[in-house]
């Protein structure tokens, strides 16, 4: 009597749904933000600095990158930039906290082009520093 009972008790729970594997709201719960799953969001990335256009002195170009309000540039991490162009070669890079300075060889046949560089740098406010690595830079042209 007692096994018949519990394969019955059995199949009654899980007629009920006790023993699912769905995922189910309990009653009529309204969503509050208290109830609900908020999903993070990752930070924007490169909102911590800006690039400035390409200013052209010959066969040579330059441009910046400025750390926003409240960061500083990273003299201390190791800079690197890849030109994305053929023919385009880094020539210097100039780091102080407020400015970064990127010096070019550019080939007169992109003087007027919209250059791509991969650039690992960093920039830091008093509570964190932010690293990029393989950062894309569209560097535009002055007008």
């Amino acid at each position: 009597m007692c096994k018949k009972m519990n394969i019955t008790m059995l199949l009654v729970l899980l007629s009920f749904g006790f023993f699912s594997c769905e995922e189910r709201k309990v009653g009529n719960m309204p969503e509050t933000p208290e109830t609900k799953q908020v999903e993070k969001k990752p930070e924007p990335k490169g909102g911590e600095y800006s690039v400035q256009p390409l200013v052209m002195t010959g066969a040579k170009g330059s441009f910046k990158i400025l750390p926003k309000a409240g960061y500083k540039i990273n003299v201390e991490y190791p800079w690197k930039m890849k030109p994305g162009e053929k023919g385009v070669s880094v020539e210097d890079i100039k780091l102080d906290e407020k400015k970064a300075i990127l010096e070019l060889k550019i080939p007169k046949s992109l003087e007027k082009s919209t250059l791509s560089i991969n650039a690992s740098f960093s920039v830091c406010n008093d509570d964190k520093c932010m690293i990029y690595r393989d950062e894309k830079l569209k560097v535009a042209q002055a007008p």
